[in-house]
């Protein structure tokens, strides 16, 4: 959290790769406030890789999917990522139920 809260404050591109990964839900949005914040000031770029749904959705991104032929733009809801916690949120019980083959 200190680097986005502090490092973000000068021209550049930031390229990162799941800067989620040991945050929780509230902490990524903290996180995306302050990309947010640098994105308005026009002098920052951000190249991050996640699988963050939260991050993926972050208005006006460009998302690019890898693919044995290259890569493809892909909106946040083609994602494997938001269609697996898509199918969980809908229904926990029977999600879970159904990875276990109960």
């Amino acid at each position: 959290m200190a680097l986005f809260r502090n490092r973000l404050s000068g021209r550049g591109v930031y390229p990162f790769d799941e800067p989620e990964a040991a945050l929780s839900p509230v902490r990524q949005i903290e996180c995306l406030q302050s990309v947010r914040e640098a994105e308005k000031r026009g002098d920052a770029q951000f190249v991050i890789a996640t699988h963050s749904p939260f991050v993926m959705a972050y208005p006006g991104a460009t998302l690019l999917y890898l693919t044995p032929f290259g890569l493809m733009e892909r909106s946040f809801q083609q994602t494997e990522h938001f269609q697996v916690l898509s199918e969980f949120y809908k229904a926990p019980e029977g999600f879970m139920n159904t990875i276990f083959d109960e």
